[in-house]
């Protein structure tokens, strides 16, 4: 029979409370205002306390929940009830929690609760959630983690694909485990199935310096390099991170082997220009304990072709004359040659121009094999040139020739600047022509040149009309401002290349460089014609005095070297007779 039919057989509240005392269920009785009646000793067991019941003081909802007011939904409001069960948890004095399962039935005007500790059920339940919750979070970290390996492979893999060396593992027996995606743009076979295979040999290499006998050491290095048709690879060999063999880094070294072959290069070219530079300071150390320039010279002839690998050279320097070498200096130049650079670079044309001497194509010889440098002094202006023929560097050189070219320049520039001094003694005082002395070693140099170089020449007489009649009807003064006057239209209408001088009171000179009979005679005419006509002097009190000049020419074309002067002297005067025939003569 059930507990609430047993209580209503009872009347005696001694024998019902002897009874629910003995009861080993805890249970608990409340009145119909909340308060306990009873906890039997079970009850107490389970709660931990053992309340006043008698005080009337306690109340159900401050034994469960040590709250002041009734709980929401609490069962004494529920007339209906039967059965009713909830579950607590009640804090014990050490802390620990206590799961209960309470029953509770309507009794009369109480309410009987029965106490079930479910304390270790529930911890069981909760252990077994737990172990089933970490076993849950062990697969999810597991999967996770193979997840993670299988990226991290991935990403591996990638990595590797990308690097520009190339990657791969092998056995002891030379097979290829792994390989990266660099390799087949590395090795010249991407089908092999051994590390030699990939590299085009049959069998294994005989510089391989792997012995299997003699185990991989992590911090062992084993270097090969390996020359292949168009490229060079070097080959580190580790040992192999994924087990027994070895892993092999191809990387290709090209670059760096060009690299240290330019910088070999590089260090022999500074070598090179380390000696070029010591013979530059002995060159430019030896000009200023130079006596001449010949000396100076000579030491660059010496020197020079060495330097720049020049098969052969030819060097012209200009004298303080227009139009005039003071000397050459050749090597490996046939005098046929020097002879046909002479007339070019002495030509009419060209010295008006300064145009550069084409000497390529007046040697016969290819345009890139021959170099033309100019040599300059210091105002700029040219003071020679330097005739190259070209060896396999010299087309390279430039730069190394302008350093031996320049001082030579700025020597031979000094060196004309001194001669032109020297030679302000052989000028006429009053027009500042050259004089006899002067004339006469120009005159052997042109037949040097007509000798050496089949170069013509022409000379020019020219004497002032009526000189006397000045002198005498005008004074010596008149004479001299007509011979200066003469002078000064001679000087505007000769080329810088052409030489002006007083040999007498009345008489000059005109020595003209590369020209034949014909063009002197144009030239005479030309003065005749054009300069000397309708020119008047002024002599004082309005009166004007005519200024007229004979003239005779002769060339070397037509003319012997030894006869030319008297020849242009003896054509002047029959110039000079023919103008009197016309004027009268004055005494």
């Amino acid at each position: 029979m059930s507990l609430l039919t047993f209580y209503s057989l009872l009347n005696d509240s001694d024998v019902v409370l002897e009874l629910l005392e003995a009861i080993d269920a805890g249970i608990v009785v409340v009145d119909e205002r909340y308060r306990v009646r009873m906890v039997n000793r079970a009850g107490r067991d389970i709660l931990g306390c053992s309340p006043n019941c008698l005080s009337g003081k306690v109340t159900c909802h401050d034994l469960f929940y040590d709250c002041e007011t009734p709980c929401e939904q609490c069962p004494l409001t529920d007339v209906s009830l039967q059965g009713v069960h909830r579950s607590l948890t009640l804090k014990r004095d050490d802390g620990s929690d206590c799961y209960l399962k309470i029953f509770a039935s309507k009794w009369e005007k109480h309410l009987v609760m029965t106490l079930h500790d479910v304390t270790r059920e529930v911890t069981l339940l909760r252990e077994v959630d737990l172990a089933r919750r970490e076993l849950v979070a062990d697969n999810v970290k597991v999967a996770r983690r193979s997840k993670a390996v299988a990226l991290e492979k991935d990403q591996l893999s990638r990595l590797l694909d990308q690097l520009p060396d190339g990657l791969l593992t092998v056995d002891e027996e030379f097979q290829i485990i792994e390989v990266n995606a660099a390799v087949a743009s590395l090795l010249p076979r991407d089908d092999g199935r051994t590390c030699h295979e990939r590299l085009g040999k049959e069998g294994v290499c005989d510089e391989c310096p792997i012995d299997w006998q003699v185990p991989l050491k992590s911090d062992t290095l084993l270097k090969v390099s390996h020359a292949l048709a168009d490229c060079h690879l070097t080959e580190v060999i580790t040992d192999s991170p994924l087990g027994p063999g070895a892993m092999l880094q191809f990387r290709d070294t090209t670059r760096e082997i060009e690299l240290i072959d330019r910088i070999r290069e590089q260090q022999k070219a500074i070598t090179g220009k380390n000696e070029m530079l010591n013979r530059l300071v002995d060159f430019t150390g030896a000009m200023p304990r130079a006596e001449t320039l010949e000396e100076v010279v000579d030491h660059f002839v010496r020197v020079f072709p060495g330097i720049v690998s020049a098969a052969g050279m030819a060097l012209l320097v200009d004298d303080i004359r227009p139009g005039s070498i003071w000397l050459t200096r050749s090597v490996s130049f046939k005098e046929r040659d020097i002879a046909v650079l002479v007339r070019s670079y002495l030509d009419r044309e060209v010295l008006t121009s300064r145009a550069e001497l084409p000497a390529a194509e007046l040697l016969n010889l290819d345009r890139e094999l021959v170099q033309v440098v100019e040599l300059v002094g210091g105002d700029g202006g040219r003071v020679g040139q330097l005739v190259i023929e070209c060896g396999g560097e010299c087309r390279d050189r430039g730069e190394l020739i302008d350093v031996f070219a320049r001082p030579l320049g700025a020597f031979i520039h000094n060196r004309l600047l001194l001669k032109k001094l020297e030679e302000r003694a052989n000028t006429d005082p009053m027009t500042g022509l050259y004089n006899r002395a002067f004339l006469d070693q120009v005159l052997k140099e042109e037949k040097r040149k007509l000798a050496r170089f089949s170069m013509p020449f022409a000379v020019v007489m020219a004497d002032v009309n009526r000189l006397k009649k000045a002198n005498d009807i005008y004074g010596h003064e008149a004479g001299d401002r007509l011979i200066i006057t003469v002078s000064d239209l001679l000087r505007r209408n000769v080329r810088n290349t052409d030489l002006l001088a007083r040999t007498g009171g009345d008489e000059f000179l005109i020595l003209l460089g590369n020209t034949d009979d014909a063009e002197a005679q144009e030239f005479i005419d030309r003065l005749r014609n054009k300069v000397f006509t309708d020119i008047m002097m002024d002599v004082g009190d309005g009166e004007k005095f005519p200024v007229n000049v004979s003239f005779g020419a002769a060339g070397t074309d037509v003319c012997p070297v030894d006869e030319l002067i008297a020849t242009a002297d003896r054509l002047m005067y029959e110039s000079k007779e023919a103008f009197y025939k016309t004027e009268e003569r004055y005494r």
